[in-house]
């Protein structure tokens, strides 16, 4: 290394002595840690391109900082797998360090290669990368405050990464992903909706899922020296999350720093607050709560190309702010009203019936929960098959599966029943709905949620997500009284979340709103002549639907098998089972819009009927059966072309 001290220096650092391949290297920027006093207490860790072969990156190059790399891991596969490799990743890969360091000044870095030698990433690599990770993190929390992990890259939904994706942000792990490439959509593992996904202004990729950007124009990319020639940084998600990840790093350890000693920013009732969400919320700095916090001090409302704004100006905001300021915002996430409210009490536009037909599907064999109250049920928080009376007073949970009922008239109802009023009602049945005497359970419908972030409902919708449960809940009867009016876990990002459609596939006007909104449902009656009001109502009908469709794909598509990645390898798994899951069924839904469009923080991607993907068709000379016959086949070749797009994508993987 003795050498490399006699490297000539000017403005741009360049490292053509090294190896063609090893030549890409980010110009040294402002510190933003210089003023924030630096990341202290933060680990970071980063997945790509093989850095542990780098002697250099503790060394200190003029005026670039020198980066504390405490562990290397190789995540890659055994030889074997290179069949599953995908495209070859871009060399700027390398530089995710040095961006994040040029922010935090102070921090400690994991390196994880999820690349083979040649510089492919690997398929299984960052479930592998991340399984690591946590293991290094139980080991190591006690000397750092969290642990922020960077993905700058993406491709098809994996099950794999999606499992210890949940397990490590429940851990407290703060996850920041590239949301995609240019002009595309949005990328797993960005479109988990569980972590903090970044985007790029005017030509990053479009989705629900982004949380912030970076504006290339008004914040430039580095130069670098690539061959001994002066270029510029690709202006893409990749770089744009490493940098948010460094202001993220910066913001916890501002937070823990608040945190600790409370008393020297706030005055005693501010103080107290903060103590309360240090000593009672466990995990409080969680990648949920960080995303919630970013994104409420950004613009009123979501972009999908932009999400919520300039992520480096709105993480900067949150850095100058008051202290007291800090800690209030962080108490309108994990503090407040804490009872169970029904997310229905508002009357809302009359609907008519309708004839609507559901291809003469019934949704046999399909068993769904609704979690609600009900009178036909004990008396008690239990689990019961549904079996409707008439009755004058019908409690809310009747309704609801009277409405389930109308769609899907053959599935098996199941009544979580709730008596008791509170939180800790609804997480025991997601939990009860995950063990092995409910585990028939394929679609959970919830209209009832709470207006602050929990982290024990979290973990459970997580866990019942990860079981393969299809949840789907009502977005609230809020209209647009704040810049999101969804209730948890709606909010989490990770469910089906259904508004109130009315006569006219639009949003009722009472029906709430939010990034986190799928769809808009109209309602039909419950009993003649009477409506029912409020998005309550929507979740079972959107529950229904889900029913019917997989009771057509176990009926119709049978034989019908897809690829899918199993952690390992590649596997040809029924289409029936590949649909049994929240992501895949969302992309399903989307065949059911009636006038699809772009997605928006109202009307989600649009208003459901399921007579979109199942039209009637009424011809002179053509008969039912041929008409039936025809709708059929385009709908199983719509569905094999969804899922077949979901699961694979047009790549392997999308590098970003």
């Amino acid at each position: 290394m003795d050498d490399i001290k006699d490297i000539p220096r000017d403005d741009i650092l360049d490292f053509s002595y090294l190896p063609k391949e090893h030549r890409f290297v980010d110009k040294p920027q402002p510190v933003y840690g210089d003023r924030f006093k630096g990341a202290d207490g933060i680990l970071i860790a980063t997945l790509g391109y093989g850095l542990n072969e780098y002697p250099f990156l503790n060394s200190d190059h003029g005026r670039y900082r020198p980066i504390k790399v405490i562990e290397q891991h190789l995540a890659v596969l055994s030889p074997e797998d290179k069949s599953q490799k995908s495209e070859k990743t871009y060399d700027h890969w390398i530089t995710s360090p040095w961006i994040i360091n040029s922010y935090t000044k102070t921090s400690d870095f994991i390196v994880c290669q999820t690349t083979d030698p040649d510089g492919f990433i690997v398929n299984g690599a960052t479930a592998k990368a991340l399984k690591q990770l946590k293991l290094i993190w139980d080991k190591r929390k006690g000397s750092y405050d969290n642990l922020v992990v960077l993905i700058p890259y993406g491709g098809q939904y994996m099950e794999d990464e999606m499992q210890e994706i949940y397990e490590a942000t429940n851990e407290g792990i703060i996850i920041v992903c590239a949301a995609g490439r240019e002009g595309g959509d949005v990328v797993f593992p960005a479109a988990l909706g569980s972590v903090i996904s970044v985007g790029v202004a005017g030509t990053g990729p479009k989705g629900r899922e982004i949380d912030v950007s970076i504006d290339f124009e008004t914040r430039p990319a580095r130069l670098v020296n690539y061959d001994k020639k002066e270029v510029e940084l690709p202006r893409d998600c990749g770089i744009a999350a490493a940098r948010v990840a460094g202001l993220i790093s910066l913001l916890l350890s501002r937070i823990n720093s608040i945190m600790k000693e409370p008393g020297k920013y706030t005055d005693n009732p501010i103080k107290n607050m903060a103590m309360h969400i240090r000593d009672s919320k466990p995990n409080f700095l969680h990648t949920y709560v960080i995303r919630e916090l970013i994104v409420n001090e950004g613009n009123g409302s979501h972009d999908p190309q932009l999400g919520y704004g300039d992520g480096e100006q709105i993480i900067l905001s949150l850095l100058e702010m008051d202290p007291s300021f800090l800690i209030q915002k962080l108490a309108n996430i994990v503090c407040g009203q804490m009872n169970t409210e029904k997310v229905d009490e508002t009357d809302g536009d009359k609907i008519k019936e309708t004839s609507e037909k559901f291809h003469d599907l019934k949704g046999k064999n399909i068993h769904v929960g609704i979690i609600d109250d009900f009178k036909v049920a004990p008396p008690s928080d239990s689990i019961e098959k549904f079996k409707w009376q008439p009755h004058p007073k019908d409690l809310h949970g009747d309704k609801c599966a009277m409405v389930l009922r109308n769609v899907s008239s053959e599935c098996q109802i199941w009544c979580l029943n709730i008596r008791t009023p509170g939180v800790d009602s609804i997480v025991k049945f997601f939990e009860d709905c995950i063990s092995e005497e409910y585990k028939t359970i394929d679609v959970i419908s919830c209209s009832m949620g709470i207006p602050c972030f929990h982290l024990g409902l979290c973990t459970a919708v997580d866990k019942a997500v990860q079981a393969g449960k299809i949840i789907v809940f009502a977005a609230g009867n809020c209209g647009l009284s704040q810049q999101n009016s969804i209730f948890y876990p709606g909010r989490n990002g990770n469910i089906i979340v259904v508004g109130r459609g009315d006569g006219f596939y639009n949003r009722a006007r009472y029906s709430s709103a939010g990034r986190e909104m799928d769809f808009l449902a109209q309602v039909q009656c419950v009993k003649p002549n009477k409506a029912s009001s409020g998005t309550s109502f929507a979740a079972p009908v959107v529950a229904g639907y889900i029913a019917l469709l997989l009771e057509f794909i176990q009926k119709e598509m049978e034989y019908d098998r897809i690829e899918v990645w199993s952690g390992k390898k590649w596997e040809n798994i029924p289409i029936s089972k590949a649909a049994r899951n929240v992501y895949a069924m969302r992309a399903l839904l989307k065949l059911l819009v009636v006038k699809p469009q772009v997605h928006s923080e109202t009307e989600g991607f649009g208003c459901l009927n399921f007579s979109a993907l199942f039209p009637e068709y009424a011809s002179d000379g053509l008969e039912q059966s041929d008409a039936k016959a025809f709708s059929t086949e385009l709908a199983k070749k719509k569905i094999r072309q969804a899922l077949k797009k979901f699961y694979k994508r047009d790549i392997n993987l999308v590098a970003v």
